[in-house]
């Protein structure tokens, strides 16, 4: 390999595995390509990722209170669906998970099961273990109760 490739070579490596944006939010003006501030949000290390755990739980009913099987139940990259019971839980390890937090709830199996609207459920998810390092915290919530209407 040349001196120069390797100058190349090292200089990447030195940016990416030494380099943290200490830009602050809505600071456009000293960087405009600060994605970060674009979008409002807290900066990012880039060499690493923050993570937090999240454990959901609950059910999905009609307006009958009859359990609906087969439902999707989505929270950030995660997506699961609803039992024989209209029971559903997430628990997940999750990076960029936006905020605020919800759920986002599909009939997917046509008419199997009778045809019903979306949803999308704002949680109230509550901090059961602090912060350390990279983690940022599991949070829960529990018995949610979707209804969802025809």
């Amino acid at each position: 390999m040349s001196k120069h490739i390797k100058r190349i070579f090292i200089f990447i490596l030195g940016f990416f595995l030494f380099s943290c944006d200490t830009v602050q939010k809505n600071d456009t003006k000293k960087n405009p390509l600060n994605l970060m501030a674009l979008v409002n949000q807290d900066p990012i290390a880039e060499y690493g990722m923050p993570y937090a755990r999240y454990t959901i739980s609950g059910s999905v009913v009609d307006g009958d209170v009859n359990p609906i099987q087969d439902i999707q139940v989505s929270f950030c990259d995660k997506v699961t669906q609803s039992d024989i019971s209209g029971n559903w839980s997430i628990d997940s390890d999750a990076s960029f998970c936006p905020k605020p937090y919800t759920l986002q709830v599909k009939d997917v199996d046509g008419n199997q099961n009778g045809n019903f609207d979306d949803e999308q459920i704002l949680l109230n998810l509550v901090q059961t273990e602090p912060e350390n390092g990279w983690f940022e915290g599991k949070f829960e919530q529990s018995g949610i109760s979707i209804i969802l209407k025809p």
